[in-house]
């Protein structure tokens, strides 16, 4: 997954923006397959606005968040980011497992017309 991180008025320290870095390479867990993470900081009269844009396919989500704390307002965003990760997951259908449950209940119903046809 590409991770970029800005900063608008003021400069983020390296160390906050590894730490966000590897806070978003958890993302990577859930089944969508994620391109694209952006994150944008924003500094204005002492608050910080953080805004995380997640890009992937079929899936665009976006969480921000405001707060004088940098890490606060970056991890509120991202428990908002997360908890739609996981009903977009949790809203998918898996088409194929249906798919092969079907098969296994025909294959099944089969056999059992053959051994009745042969038990008798």
């Amino acid at each position: 997954m590409n991770i970029i991180i800005s900063s608008r008025h003021f400069k983020i320290h390296p160390k906050a923006k590894k730490d966000m870095a590897l806070a978003l390479e958890q993302l990577d867990q859930y089944e969508w397959k994620l391109n694209r993470a952006d994150v944008v900081l924003n500094s204005v009269h002492g608050r910080y606005h953080v805004e995380i844009l997640i890009r992937g396919k079929g899936i665009n989500i976006e969480g921000k968040f405001e707060d004088k704390s940098l890490y606060k307002a970056f991890v509120e965003a991202f428990d908002r980011v997360t908890t739609q990760l996981k009903k977009c997951r949790d809203r998918q259908k898996k088409h194929r497992a249906m798919h092969l449950a079907m098969v296994d209940m025909i294959s099944t119903e089969m056999e059992e017309r053959r051994e009745s046809q042969l038990s008798a």
